[in-house]
């Protein structure tokens, strides 16, 4: 109503109506010059308007260099005693505080990293801001969106109870010793600061053991990604989080990711989830399982198996390696078996007998090839352990085995 006043009539109550009016979108504009510029208002300095105590200069709409000088018309220029503001863009942060420390910037903002560093030095300061940030349905390009009841349904779909909880990195900071006090582990936390902000590195010690044996171990991701799963993680990394602390935690057959296979000799198939890879940002992220399968299941059937399960859920195909192994079974009546127990039963005084081996060995490039020693009933198992080792009575024993059996199996 007349040169300088505007009523607005609201449609309905906003009581903080009056701090929307400070946002951006709320800023007055002359409607003259806008439809003068047409496309390209806001591209450049000359295709913008002030009514602030500075007006832009020199911005080309590229260059990452402009000023903003003091508006001899703002109503209040009295009162503005800077004449000129120099914006200087770097490309990075480290860039910028190096400019600022030898003097050529008067200010710049901080990573996250450099902030924890510098928060003692004389100059630093926080400060804060209330902004909302959203996203919007593109109606131009996608006709489908313009269904409003396509969009309701978007809207129903979205967990907004989980959207609205926060992550409280105090709180598992607190819950992690006492995890590992409850399931005899070892492991560490402590605040970790990076580019993408502060958090948390939490380290878990689990127990190796062959992949052949999985249960005379405890795995240490599995075990972590169980006590992560307490909190409100959301989206993939709850997916994760879920499969490997819930499905793969102590799944030693493969009962519960569907794969489980049994044969009456050779047993149970084996699994052991043995590489862990999830990193925010990325598009994948993975579990790699060592899986020694019995006769009756293949590769493929195993691979089917999961994608019928999970492959909705993990928004993938599972595909066998290349380099699968077959089972290998040699019945303990074939020959070369009796003539290896016999000279075993010789060398020993006792009685000999075959067992299943879920490990791998050079016996399998040979039709009727076997495992054969060198650990004796009783004795410590050290295979691929931190200290790897055999006594000297038990390695002369079995020089002595293997003498014989290469004399008897050569005749």
């Amino acid at each position: 109503m007349g040169k300088y006043k505007l009523v607005v009539t609201l449609e309905r109550k906003i009581p903080y109506f009056q701090l929307l009016l400070a946002g951006s979108a709320f800023a007055p504009q002359k409607q003259k010059f806008i439809e003068k510029a047409g496309k390209k208002y806001g591209t450049a300095a000359k295709y913008t308007l002030s009514d602030g105590p500075f007006v832009m200069k020199g911005w080309t709409g590229s260059n990452l260099t402009w000023k903003l000088v003091k508006n001899k018309y703002y109503w209040d220029k009295k009162n503005v005693k800077l004449t000129k503001i120099n914006f200087s863009v770097q490309k990075s942060q480290s860039t910028s505080y190096n400019l600022y420390q030898a003097g050529k910037l008067d200010m710049t903002t901080l990573s996250a990293s450099q902030s924890k560093s510098l928060k003692n030095q004389k100059g630093w300061q926080i400060k804060k801001s209330n902004r909302t940030q959203y996203l919007m349905y593109n109606f131009k390009t996608d006709k489908n969106l313009r269904n409003v009841n396509l969009r309701r349904a978007i809207a129903a779909a979205i967990n907004k109870e989980s959207l609205v909880k926060t992550l409280n990195l105090a709180d598992i900071a607190a819950a992690f010793p006492d995890f590992l006090a409850k399931n005899g582990l070892t492991g560490e936390v402590a605040e970790a600061v990076s580019d993408n902000g502060t958090g948390l590195k939490i380290s878990l010690e689990g127990v190796s053991a062959h992949a052949s044996v999985p249960w005379e171990g405890k795995n240490g991701a599995c075990l972590l990604a169980s006590f992560l799963q307490a909190f409100p993680f959301t989206g993939r990394a709850k997916n994760f989080l879920d499969f490997a602390g819930d499905l793969e935690l102590e799944d030693y057959y493969g009962e519960k990711i569907g794969i489980a296979n049994a044969d009456p000799e050779m047993g149970k198939s084996i699994n052991c989830p043995a590489v862990f890879r999830y990193q925010n940002g990325e598009a994948e992220g993975y579990i790699k399982s060592n899986i020694r399968y019995s006769r009756g299941t293949s590769p493929e059937k195993m691979c089917q198996q999961l994608n019928d399960k999970f492959g909705a859920f993990c928004q993938t195909t599972f595909q066998p390696y290349q380099d699968f192994e077959k089972p290998h079974f040699v019945a303990s009546d074939d020959p070369f078996v009796k003539t290896l127990l016999s000279v075993y039963e010789k060398q020993t005084g006792q009685a000999g007998e075959t067992i299943i081996s879920a490990g791998a060995n050079y016996g399998r490039f040979f039709k009727n090839g076997v495992g054969y020693g060198p650990a004796f009933p009783g004795s410590l198992d050290t295979a691929h352990a931190i200290d790897e080792s055999v006594s000297l009575a038990e390695l002369e024993k079995s020089l002595a085995i293997y003498a014989e059996a290469i004399y008897e199996l050569s005749k």
